[in-house]
């Protein structure tokens, strides 16, 4: 059996930093070869040369917004281990958008992903704990938890499936019109 990867949780957050940093680049460089290759794909270019320096104004940005991220969360979560790391993951969204934003010299770019990433960042450490939010589920996870009546019930609006129903009468034959249409 080969060795295992080193995997992002494997090591509680702040510990293992350089390795979270590689595996947050390699994340980073597998998402930008796809735009590589629909870029290349767009912009035909004549040379190796050219076709490189378009390749790597694709994954560069990414491979560096991977890094931002493993290196502001995990060094934040290293300098105050007693917080809550749902905010060091927020932050974390916040510095690997900007490096996108300024990749693509976009104030705006830069400012509606780094919304974005910093809700994704909660979210995906929220996800990984096994805390399901609240923002999408309501208190219906704490009310499974303590109550097992929830449990039973059927939340369905049909509870009949459909492949239980009776298969519909086949409709009778429309009588002919002496006009010939129907």
């Amino acid at each position: 059996m080969p060795p295992r990867s080193f995997g992002w949780f494997d090591s509680p957050d702040g510990e293992d930093i350089l390795q979270k940093i590689n595996l947050a680049s390699k994340v980073g460089f597998v998402a930008g070869m796809p735009l590589a290759i629909y870029d290349h794909c767009m912009n035909r270019q004549a040379t190796l040369k050219g076709y490189a320096f378009r390749a790597s104004a694709c994954i560069l940005p990414c491979v560096g917004a991977g890094a931002a991220f493993a290196l502001t969360t995990q060094s934040l979560c290293k300098k105050f281990p007693k917080t809550n790391p749902e905010w060091w993951y927020m932050v974390g969204g916040v510095a690997s958008a900007s490096v996108i934003g300024g990749a693509v010299k976009s104030v705006k770019v830069g400012a509606v992903l780094s919304f974005y990433f910093a809700i994704s960042g909660a979210l995906a450490r929220n996800l990984c704990d096994g805390k399901l939010p609240a923002i999408m589920f309501g208190t219906l996870p704490q009310q499974l938890n303590n109550d097992d009546e929830l449990l039973q019930q059927d939340y369905r609006i049909d509870p009949q499936p459909m492949w239980n129903m009776p298969l519909p009468m086949a409709r009778p034959a429309r009588p002919h019109s002496d006009l010939g249409f129907y």
